[in-house]
């Protein structure tokens, strides 16, 4: 009867360390598959130092320009260009709007038409036609450990 208990005990915990092991190596799988990166948006093109530079990172299109995923916002200090960085962001496909708060008020200043005071821009520069680009035109990827997109600033109706 001992000799059984023994080999019953042994049994039961081979197969706990065996269930352990399983549960680790899946928990190691499922942290390897969330991966992330860094998102570096350089913005180019506003016309004076004044007031702060706004962007907002979106992963869907219900949201766009709506409820941005992720926002960040950086006094201007430099003349030619403005760099904010986004860490840890899930690998997939985003979009990015960006606007100079020229007067730092923390709004995209329009007219009585509701036509922009305030230059702005788009991921992959995208332009659009009588409003705002898709979501779809301003699709890129985050994909490896570093991605870095640049967006030039320009006023409503297509100026630059």
């Amino acid at each position: 009867m001992e000799i059984f208990t023994k080999r019953s005990t042994a049994f039961t915990l081979a197969c706990l360390a065996f269930i352990c092991f399983s549960s680790l190596f899946t928990s190691i799988q499922s942290l390897a598959q969330t991966k992330a990166g860094t998102l570096e948006v350089i913005v180019k093109g506003y016309p004076n130092k004044n007031g702060s530079i706004t962007v907002g990172v979106f992963n869907n299109k219900e949201a766009f320009l709506k409820d941005a995923f992720r926002e960040g916002n950086v006094k201007i200090e430099n003349e030619s260009r403005v760099t904010l960085i986004f860490e840890n962001l899930p690998y997939g496909n985003y979009s990015a709007s960006v606007y100079h708060d020229e007067n730092d008020n923390g709004d995209m200043d329009t007219n009585f038409l509701g036509i922009p005071k305030e230059v702005y821009g788009f991921s992959n520069n995208a332009k659009g036609m009588f409003g705002p680009p898709s979501f779809k035109d301003c699709l890129f990827e985050v994909n490896q450990s570093l991605t870095r997109i640049t967006i030039n600033l320009g006023k409503a109706g297509g100026e630059d």
